[in-house]
């Protein structure tokens, strides 16, 4: 299994837009579990949202 930091490419901009990437060719960006819980961690993050 990949790293997390390299499955999910982050990109912000200083108008609050959050762009996430999925990065797992291997798995063909299946939404995984693990994909979906980094996902939701990454959004909460951005939203500031306390886990």
């Amino acid at each position: 299994m990949k790293e997390n930091s390299k499955i999910l490419i982050k990109e912000s901009c200083d108008k609050g837009v959050l762009r996430l990437l999925m990065n797992n060719l291997d798995q063909k960006n299946a939404l995984s579990e693990n994909m979906m819980n980094i996902l939701i961690d990454e959004i909460k993050l951005h939203l500031l949202i306390p886990p």
